[in-house]
């Protein structure tokens, strides 16, 4: 006889959300609903009812049945009366069903109390979920500065508890939003985050929505058959799931990735097979988009009035969910549909609203590509001198607004170790009376943070003035190229010298990520989970995750295990963090054709991970500067990437903290050998 829940002796709830949630398919489910739907008529306590209430919403809305979720949570929250606990998780759950419809307006206004007034003190786990929430509601609103803010708070929180699941949704929400600011190398990395994670946690869902995006962000890079590998993974993990809105949005990204692979009849017919899908099963939060894209897809056919259909109407689907991104891209298709067919004066209504709107959510590419046109548009109406101020204007305000973000982004550094400077001075009085002693030591060590506040900030100050003069002192002579020649340069000399400022402004906040990153080490150090953790499985994950970046340089990867079976003690988290440091070291110094082996082996003081190379080391002369910020070795990188020599200085101090140290060692044969001593 099948198992059931009754069969169980876990709660209810419990069963379901395994069933229906983490890892769903057709024929399972419709068992579990049985079971749920018995278990609702017979089970008593109303605080379980509502638990199980909770995990149906949440399928529903999974499967776009918003109707029904929204009952389930009308009815969980008669049962919620005089427990607040669970009068706070029902409006979570709503706030989430309304941001899946893409009703961001009111899931903001529902969320926001919460995040007001829940303390991660009293209950890390609740707080880090609607942290998580909440900086996808920002970002699909455009508040781009408050959702990052949000996003880094989830994930402390998280990296706090030790919650892998509640990593992956947030890894996964960050990297959407990173990819809708056209940082796809980001965005890559967090999608391969969460994947990692929801592949240990064999959560389908899951997977088949990381799988799908790292498909499309793969042939971008051109790496068709990859990008394929992941796509039909996606696939075939949503198809398992039987959940309609799963399949939809796996479809949609299908049909994107055909489009980016140059596969035009497939980009065509995937985008239709997709809304015939949606007619069986009307999702208008997947609806608006696909529209859209087959609008896009017929404006570059020559069908205008196809296009015009379509555009308008996923232009009419984004206004009224509030979705800043969409709202400003349809524009701007629309925009270039009136320039082709010499609607000039319309052309400008359009591209001018877009790019506001694309300007708002940090989306540089599209912006650009809008500011182009509108040039075009200028040109058309015999206004040459406002298409190139028009050009002139918007990329000296883009290099301002990068140079607000690196002052806005060392103000946010301040601001939240200002706010745990608060959170210690109210500690410390809470424990006066019964913790004079100790209070007191909290106290010095909060002063001593301070002063190192103020220190960090001279130095990050200063060395970003020197690290961004030189790139600084580029853009403002290709400005003054642009406005000084605007009557002799073409409109491709034009947008070359732009491509080439844009560059120079990624370099820009790659170096401002880079001094954030010493920062957030700090913080990560406060919440250590130590733990015993399998030094196999750890490597194991590292290889995984850096396979893909090997291959695109042609280095080979390999583990090789010394010692099987070997544990030791310490935060599995900050150990993946230090040995992505260590292999993105070598890899980044090693030549194409050799080789990179990551080793589990124990010394007489413990355990060990070592990572070596048969790249060109490091002098015997350069040794002492190893794990020191700001080292440069006098080895270029091998495949020209950028480099700030902050990557062994963090890697030693996430180490330090957890009682670790790494140590090089000379390698016979030549090469770098880098070794993680843990505890054991």
């Amino acid at each position: 006889m099948a198992e059931t829940l009754s069969d169980v002796p876990l709660p209810v709830h419990e069963k379901l959300r395994d069933a229906l949630l983490r890892s769903p398919n057709m024929e399972g489910s419709q068992g579990a609903l049985a079971d749920a739907e018995t278990a609702l008529e017979t089970i008593s306590d109303p605080h379980e009812r509502v638990l199980i209430r909770h995990v149906l919403a949440q399928y529903h809305s999974m499967r776009g049945e918003f109707d029904l979720a929204h009952n389930l949570l009308d009815l969980a929250e008669l049962d919620c009366k005089g427990n607040g606990h669970l009068g706070d998780l029902n409006s979570y759950l709503r706030a989430s069903v309304l941001h899946r419809e893409s009703r961001f307006e009111p899931a903001r206004n529902l969320l926001k109390p919460l995040v007001e007034n829940v303390s991660a003190k009293d209950d890390v786990e609740f707080a880090a979920r609607i942290h998580t929430l909440y900086a996808g509601i920002l970002d699909s609103l455009g508040q781009i500065e408050e959702s990052e803010e949000e996003f880094h708070i989830a994930i402390e929180l998280r990296e706090k508890i030790g919650d892998p699941r509640g990593l992956a949704v947030v890894y996964y929400n960050f990297a959407e939003s990173c990819l809708r600011r056209d940082e796809d190398d980001v965005a890559l990395e967090f999608f391969i985050r969460a994947n990692g994670i929801e592949k240990s946690l064999e959560d389908i869902a899951g997977l088949a929505q990381s799988a799908c995006h790292i498909a499309i962000l793969l042939a971008r890079k051109e790496e068709r058959d990859n990008a394929l590998r992941y796509a039909d993974e996606a696939k075939e993990l949503a198809d398992r799931s039987g959940m309609p809105m799963m399949i939809a949005h796996v479809m949609g990204n299908r049909s994107a990735l055909f489009k980016i692979l140059g596969d035009q009849d497939a980009h065509e017919k995937s985008l239709k097979d997709a809304l015939d899908y949606l007619t069986m099963h009307p999702i208008d939060a997947m609806m608006g988009p696909l529209l859209g894209s087959l609008g896009n897809l017929f404006l570059t056919q020559g069908r205008f009035d196809e296009a015009e259909t379509n555009l308008q109407r996923a232009l009419s689907m984004a206004q009224t969910d509030g979705y800043v991104y969409n709202e400003g891209f349809w524009l701007f298709c629309l925009g270039k549909l009136r320039y082709e067919r010499g609607e000039y004066a319309d052309a400008f209504i359009y591209l001018t609203k877009s790019i506001e709107l694309l300007r708002s959510v940090k989306a540089h590419v599209y912006t650009m590509e809008a500011i182009q046109v509108l040039a075009n548009v200028h040109a058309r109406m015999q206004s040459n001198v406002e298409a190139f101020e028009t050009l002139a204007e918007w990329t000296r305000t883009y290099l301002d607004e990068h140079r607000s973000d690196l002052e806005q982004r060392l103000r946010s550094v301040k601001a939240l170790r200002m706010r745990e400077l608060k959170e210690k001075e109210e500690e410390i009085y809470r424990l006066r009376n019964v913790e004079l002693s100790q209070a007191l030591d909290k106290l010095h060590h909060t002063n001593t943070e301070l002063r190192d506040l103020a220190a960090e900030k001279d130095e990050f100050m200063a060395i970003a003035a020197h690290d961004l003069r030189n790139p600084l002192g580029d853009s403002r002579g290709m400005l003054q190229t642009i406005i000084g020649h605007y009557d002799v340069l073409d409109k491709s000399d034009v947008l070359s010298l732009c491509y080439d400022l844009l560059t120079l402004t990624m370099r820009m906040s790659n170096t401002v990520h880079a001094f954030l990153e010493v920062s957030r080490t700090d913080r990560r150090g406060t919440g250590l989970v130590i733990q015993p953790v399998d030094l196999t499985l750890l490597v194991e994950r590292a290889l995984e995750r850096h396979t893909i970046r090997a291959r695109s340089k042609s280095i080979s990867a390999s583990i090789r295990i010394r010692k099987p079976s070997l544990w030791a003690t310490g935060d599995a988290s900050v150990i993946d963090a230090i040995m992505d440091n260590l292999v993105t070291n070598s890899l980044k110094y090693s030549p194409s054709g050799s080789t990179i082996t990551l080793e589990v082996d124990e010394d007489a003081e413990g355990p060990i991970l070592r990572v070596f190379d048969n790249g060109p080391g490091v002098a015997k002369e350069n040794r002492h500067l190893l794990f020191t910020k700001y080292a440069t070795m006098g080895v270029k990188p091998t495949g020209g990437e950028e480099t700030l020599g902050l990557g062994l200085y963090l890697a030693q101090r996430m180490a330090t903290r957890m009682g670790a140290r790494i140590t090089y060692e000379e390698r016979p044969v030549g090469g770098a050998s880098f070794v993680l001593h843990l505890l054991s």
